[in-house]
């Protein structure tokens, strides 16, 4: 037991003396070193988000902003603000002695503007009436000034202007797109001294002080598209030649105004149907073409023409068998379901001329050279800001001139022309006037023209 005790410890012990014997053995190689830990990335700042794009305003906002734009250039008699309220290819129709006119782009507008305020100092326009429906405003306005100056070969005459008239503006995102003016050319040339000889317009018509124009907004609801029904079906009544339809449709004191006739027409539906029945022989086959039909409110506008042969006498004037075709544009307004007033715009000389009615000796009024637009014309539409206006609901402040969008006139309500196209403009020759298309058939409506407010 104890040599192998012995023996055990001799086995361990010779490598100790051995290792006491040579060189001391490496140390053991040390662990590498940790490898260095990366310093963390900074958490990436965050880019703030761009910010959203404005709100793009209501054609409603642009519409009243164009508005106050128009009016404010009025004031200034600032031609070149006036023509950028328009596109560049803005479109411009109108009529005129030789029919329905239409020019493209702002052209000469600023330069033709210019000459109108230079020759018209103290020339401004105000508003009577605004319908908005969606993208078109319809604006009825009255322009008033003094001949001052210089006018399309015309020397100063001091005389005084004022007469109504309307446009139809339909807008872009860059401003009005197109515009459609209707006023009597007749009534702007006798207030000059310059119509042709028989030929009679009304007297100047000035806007009272305190006016207060109307602004309506389309509700787009059940009562408009009512409105609309109604006045279709009158429009229809008055084509067929149906008189009882057409006298249903007024209200017994319809009241009509014709701005392309020298004097108004009588109130009532016996009147009407008098005026009914002259025009249906005047006019056995007459055709009428709706162009636009606008509903705001109690108010129904329709842009239409009138085309018919001239077979049967209209007061003074004898038929000529002509066949023409007039343009016009009637504001109706209704009342109980039936129609209360009408106001109808068209031109006197597009009515002489289209059926073979002006005198001879008269010679054709000043006109725009090819492709260029009138003078007159552009920005005859300046219209005011309405106040405080709020989408879908009608505001009518006083109505347009104080009076509301023509309803069947109480002549027997117009006949629905395109704007006055079913009516025949002023008393063309012999100063008779014509009864409007449907103008014969619309009741009269007041003679003066309602208040404006003044732009």
């Amino acid at each position: 037991m104890r040599s192998a005790l012995l023996g055990v410890l001799m086995v361990t012990w010779i490598p100790l003396g051995c290792a006491g014997s040579t060189e001391a053995a490496p140390p053991p190689t040390p662990p590498p070193a940790p490898a260095p830990v990366p310093a963390p990335m900074p958490a990436p700042v965050a880019e703030p988000a761009p910010a959203p794009e404005p709100a793009k305003p209501s054609m409603l906002d642009q519409q009243k902003a164009h508005m106050a734009a128009n009016v404010a250039a009025w004031q200034a008699h600032d031609a070149k603000k006036l023509a950028s309220l328009y596109t560049d290819d803005v479109a411009f129709g109108y009529p005129s002695m030789e029919g329905w006119r239409e020019t493209r782009g702002r052209g000469d507008l600023e330069k033709n503007m210019a000459e109108f305020f230079a020759a018209f100092s103290d020339a401004k326009v105000t508003t009577m009436r605004g319908l908005h429906v969606g993208d078109v405003l319809v604006l009825e306005w009255v322009l008033n000034g003094t001949h001052s100056g210089d006018f399309m070969g015309m020397k100063p005459t001091g005389k005084r202007l004022g007469y109504r008239g309307v446009s139809v503006l339909w807008f872009g995102d860059k401003g009005v797109k197109r515009e459609h003016m209707y006023f009597d050319h007749v009534t702007f040339m006798a207030q000059l001294g310059s119509a042709p000889k028989g030929m009679m317009g009304r007297p100047v018509m000035e806007v009272p002080a305190g006016h207060s124009p109307e602004w309506v907004v389309a509700a787009n609801n059940d009562a408009e598209k009512k409105n609309t029904e109604l006045v279709t079906a009158f429009y229809a009544a008055w084509e067929k030649k149906d008189a009882k339809a057409f006298v249903d449709a007024l209200a017994d004191d319809a009241q009509h105004i014709d701005y392309s006739r020298p004097a108004d027409s009588p109130k009532g539906k016996a009147a009407a149907k008098k005026e009914f029945d002259t025009f249906s022989k005047a006019f056995p086959d007459m055709k009428m073409t709706k162009k636009n039909v606008w509903a705001a409110g109690d108010y129904v506008v329709v842009e239409a023409d009138m085309t018919g042969t001239f077979k049967g006498a209209l007061g003074p004037m004898r038929p000529t068998n002509k066949t023409g075709t007039i343009h016009g544009l009637d504001v109706m307004k209704v009342s109980n379901d039936k129609l209360a007033q009408g106001f109808s715009y068209g031109s006197g000389a597009e009515f002489a001329g289209a059926f073979g009615l002006m005198p001879k000796d008269a010679g054709k009024p000043p006109a725009p050279a090819a492709g260029k637009r009138p003078a007159l014309p552009p920005g005859a539409h300046t219209p005011l800001p309405p106040p405080g206006l709020q989408p879908g609901a009608t505001k009518p402040p006083a109505p347009a001139g104080g009076a509301k969008a023509p309803a069947p006139p109480a002549g027997g309500a117009k006949a629905p022309a395109p704007g006055g196209a079913a009516k025949p403009p002023a008393p063309p020759a012999g100063g008779a006037k014509a009864p409007a298309p449907g103008g014969a058939a619309k009741p009269p409506a007041p003679p003066a023209a309602p208040p404006a407010p003044k732009p």
